[in-house]
């Protein structure tokens, strides 16, 4: 079960501040605070999805593939050269999170 309590979901309602990089109606992104490289990131859906395996149960090709076009469109807007890191992290949050980590390109 979603836990509506957890550390993203604060964020998304604004009872937790962020650095918030990118905003639409369906994702967020803001910078990590415990950054593992040069720039990193994480990628959240404003949908309660716990986790990789409950966001591919709950949603169709077309919402999966959303998800993913965006995390390319967030280290295109970051410059970032390749290899770009994504990677999901354990289930230390229960609320589905992509980080995006890398260098920019200077």
């Amino acid at each position: 079960m979603y836990d509506k309590n957890n550390v993203f979901a604060k964020i998304l309602r604004d009872e937790i501040p962020s650095k918030r990089i990118y905003e639409d109606d369906n994702y967020l992104c803001f910078k990590s605070t415990d950054p593992k490289d040069d720039i990193h990131v994480l990628l959240i859906t404003k949908k309660p999805y716990i986790n990789l395996a409950d966001f591919i149960s709950k949603t169709d090709a077309k919402e999966f593939k959303a998800f993913f076009d965006k995390a390319l469109e967030i280290s295109n807007m970051l410059n970032l050269v390749q290899p770009v890191k994504y990677f999901f992290h354990g289930e230390e949050v229960p609320h589905l999170h992509l980080h995006i980590m890398g260098k920019a390109e200077k």
